[in-house]
């Protein structure tokens, strides 16, 4: 019984993450995205599905024919309302927009919070026209190209006592490719070491005398000799 409510919990504690981490706000990328007369656009924002909440914008344009000087977008405007098929970036907070720069950026389908790959709609990179920026004023280009995309659907702060995908410790009984010992016959490469596998019998070794010694050793010898004859007679 006890086992049954244990699985019973692991499983709604499981439904319950994975519901709750499709609610995240997810960070989208720009790839690929030019204009018709050849600047770029990069950078990345947020956006909650949820709540239909865009913030930590961080999008770049670069120079190209038409318009001839990139711009930082940072904020977004009111323009016309942002929404999952859509937003207008602004390079500014003022209160009066006119004649700054704005970049729409309009999606071919909606963006959710499960995250993936989501090509751009032709949008536009202009000055604003009015205080709202309700309408462009030239100069203006088009994109031609481009999508965004957020892969990885991690959450920020994970439940706690929800198990992690990654493991934390390693198998004790998981094989490695380095041994981690030498086999103690095998051959070195270095001509100068001695074979780990030579024969340990010990060699006797067999004391010597030099010239001093052999010629102390005679005169004992020879001494103890006469003696022995002395003592004979």
């Amino acid at each position: 019984m006890r086992l049954s409510l244990r699985i019973l919990f692991t499983l709604l504690g499981l439904s319950i993450f994975s519901v709750s981490a499709s609610a995240f706000p997810r960070v989208w990328t720009l790839s690929g995205v030019t204009f018709a007369d050849g600047g770029t656009a990069s950078g990345t924002f947020t956006y909650d599905a949820s709540t239909n909440t865009y913030s930590a914008i961080n999008v770049t344009t670069t120079a190209g024919t038409t318009i001839v000087t990139g711009a930082t977008y940072s904020f977004f405007s009111n323009g016309f309302a942002p929404s999952s098929t859509g937003v207008l970036l602004n390079a500014s907070n003022a209160a009066d927009l006119t004649g700054t720069r704005a970049f729409a950026l309009f999606f071919a389908t909606a963006l959710t919070n499960a995250g993936g790959t989501v090509t751009l709609s032709p949008g536009d990179e202009a000055n604003c026209g009015d205080a709202g920026c309700t309408s462009p004023a030239a100069p203006s280009r088009a994109t031609t190209a481009g999508s965004v995309s957020s892969l990885t659907n991690t959450p920020t702060n994970t439940p706690a006592g929800v198990a992690t995908n990654t493991p934390t410790n390693t198998p004790t009984n998981t094989a490695t490719n380095t041994p981690t010992s030498t086999p103690t016959n095998a051959p070195t490469n270095t001509p100068t070491s001695t074979p780990t596998n030579t024969p340990t019998t010990a060699v006797a070794i067999v004391p010597t005398l030099n010239e001093s010694g052999m010629l102390i050793f005679g005169l004992l010898i020879a001494a103890a000799g006469l003696l022995l004859l002395v003592r004979r007679r």
